[in-house]
């Protein structure tokens, strides 16, 4: 930026004084929206509720990570990074914008607790029920509570 002769110095030195405000807040906003989270803030209070969640059944199995849960449940996971991974937790980004928190299994019922970046940060639990042959049969988004099914799997499409 380039003093003007005609334009008085105090004038000058607001404007760039705002200009360089302006340029901060952005590279602030920006730098907010695009940070890789390698920790999640939501991964203790996912894991209490999963616990409160099978608390009732005797013998529930933590599975920390994607690769340790069946393939027809990994395959209803689109671009969803595993725990501990980069992702995305801003409205931009090059990662995932969802990650694995912790999931449990009991019996054929897992409880798949994701967190979701965007304009507003979160996380839910999916329960997906799986058949004798190991395919999901049913999906449903069970937190928060007032969140609705995912929608048919593909063994429930093709019945």
């Amino acid at each position: 930026m380039k003093w003007n002769h005609r334009e008085h110095p105090l004038e000058f030195l607001v404007k760039s004084i705002m200009k360089m405000i302006s340029l901060i807040l952005l590279v602030w906003v920006v730098a907010g929206c695009v940070t890789a989270n390698p920790k999640s803030k939501y991964q203790a209070q996912a894991q209490a509720r999963l616990s409160e969640l099978a608390a009732r059944d005797s013998q529930p199995e933590t599975i920390p990570s994607l690769k340790d849960l069946p393939t027809s449940i990994r395959e209803q996971l689109h671009d969803v990074a595993d725990a501990g991974e980069p992702f995305s937790s801003g409205c931009t980004g090059s990662y995932p914008h969802e990650r694995l928190l912790v999931a449990t299994k009991t019996g054929a019922t897992f409880d798949v607790a994701v967190e979701q970046g965007g304009l507003v940060y979160t996380w839910f639990i999916t329960r997906f029920e799986l058949d004798q042959s190991g395919k999901v049969i049913h999906a449903t988004r069970i937190e928060p509570h007032h969140s609705a099914a995912v929608g048919p799997s593909s063994s429930e499409t093709n019945r």
